[in-house]
């Protein structure tokens, strides 16, 4: 499908089509879906199912693989930074809501410590699929949206605490993660 004119870029199932024209990008398409379906495979028709593909002009950036591509930035695209803070939210919820039971927390391992570290897996992990990116300021606004949910998070983890009591230190220890030397003999959480 690459030619003088055309480029086909293909990761997987997903492909991107790039011509001077939309006469050209539309006719190799179609060239392309012929192939494909003598295979018994298939494509989504940009005009048909515009959820699921794009044609137009890349002057306005494109959408590929979880990017937006513009001339000079690559970041990722909308629907991938939401999809990121919702899970962090996800996180942050389920050890909120299980530090009611300090012990379930720290058997689910939803302590403070882990949910930190989850998150912390989670941005590297991402931050890892995105390393080729170049938008410095779509980052530090994510990191900074990451920051206010963190301090919120460790905020309501200390109202917990304090719900509990100074002299309750067994309690206190589950809902951080650091391991009471009594969860180690036989018998504990029976």
């Amino acid at each position: 499908m690459n030619s003088d004119e055309i480029i086909c870029l293909r990761y997987i199932d997903d492909f991107l089509i790039l011509a001077p024209t939309r006469r050209k990008v539309t006719g190799t398409f179609k060239s392309g879906l012929r192939v494909l379906r003598s295979l018994g495979l298939d494509a989504y028709d940009p005009v048909s199912n515009s959820d699921k593909a794009e044609i137009g002009k890349t002057e306005n950036g494109i959408n590929f693989l979880g990017c937006e591509i513009y001339e000079d930035i690559i970041r990722p695209n909308v629907q991938s930074r939401k999809r990121l803070l919702e899970k962090i939210d996800n996180i942050i919820r389920e050890s909120q809501r299980l530090m009611k039971s300090p012990e379930l927390c720290y058997k689910r391992r939803k302590s403070v410590i882990e949910t930190l570290k989850s998150i912390s897996n989670i941005l590297e992990g991402w931050g890892n699929q995105y390393y080729y990116c170049n938008d410095e300021e779509i980052m530090n606004r994510l990191d900074s949206k990451v920051n206010k949910r963190i301090k919120k998070y460790l905020t309501s983890c200390r109202e917990h605490i304090k719900s509990f009591g100074e002299k309750d230190r067994v309690n206190i220890r589950r809902i951080l993660g650091v391991h009471l030397l009594q969860d180690s003999f036989i018998g504990s959480f029976n």
